[in-house]
């Protein structure tokens, strides 16, 4: 589940990364138009299953896969 404290702002990414591997799963970006769509109300925000957030979107997964796997290797050499 995606918890909104508002929708404003003009895009939103909304990233899974797997809980025992911390690998990085998915990643979907969201204009606030399509949000607006997707969400459900609830008393702290706006909020976005993660099936419709896997489901939706624009898929941004291979940019933010490569970033995240290039802080990690940073890390690493640390």
């Amino acid at each position: 589940m995606f918890q909104f404290h508002s929708l404003d702002f003009d895009i939103a990414v909304c990233i899974r990364f797997e809980r025992g591997t911390g690998h990085l799963d998915w990643a979907r970006e969201f204009a606030v138009a399509e949000l607006c769509e997707l969400v459900s109300p609830h008393s702290a925000g706006p909020r976005l299953a993660m099936g419709r957030a896997q489901a939706n979107g624009h898929d941004v997964t291979p940019g933010f896969r490569a970033a995240w796997d290039a802080l990690a290797h940073a890390g690493s050499l640390s």
